[in-house]
């Protein structure tokens, strides 16, 4: 348990360090499909790897995922996101963490978050926000993404 903790602290730290600057983040109202069939499935670990960013940017999916915790930390988002949504870590389904904190959900949406157990497997649907950002030790650029959460199922 200790070295989850570790992992989550040493997740958060590294993002708020990592991610000076974030852009290439555009406001548009997207309206999420009308059914569940309107989400494309995809396994979250090819959801969060760099390659398949381009792929899922600017699409709606759906995901199983373990959820890790709510976090409070928010300065690495982008401004759009740090208020109003409701930050939460997840891993995929099959084995131990990459942790990903770049979920957010709506406050208003959010009461489940606050009931979920540490590990316990839920689905998401969300749409996919493509994030730049620099790194400050680095100074290299990278490809991220965002998960916006729409609603989730226990």
């Amino acid at each position: 348990m200790n070295k989850i903790k570790l992992i989550i602290v040493t997740l958060l730290l590294t993002a708020f360090v990592a991610s000076c600057v974030t852009s290439g983040v555009k406001s548009v109202k997207v309206t999420p499909p009308s059914s569940d069939d309107g989400y494309t499935n995809i396994p979250f670990k090819k959801a969060i790897n760099p390659a398949f960013t381009t792929d899922v940017a600017n699409k709606w999916i759906r995901c199983k995922v373990q959820f890790w915790g709510q976090m409070d930390q928010v300065t690495d988002l982008p401004a759009k996101y740090r208020k109003d949504y409701v930050r939460f870590g997840v891993s995929g389904i099959d084995g131990p963490p990459p942790i990903a904190g770049n979920v957010v959900i709506p406050k208003a949406k959010s009461d489940l978050v606050f009931e979920l157990k540490q590990q316990e497997i839920i689905e998401i649907f969300a749409y996919i926000v493509p994030l730049s950002s620099t790194s400050a030790i680095t100074g290299r650029s990278q490809s991220d993404v965002l998960f916006v959460v729409e609603k989730i199922i226990k």
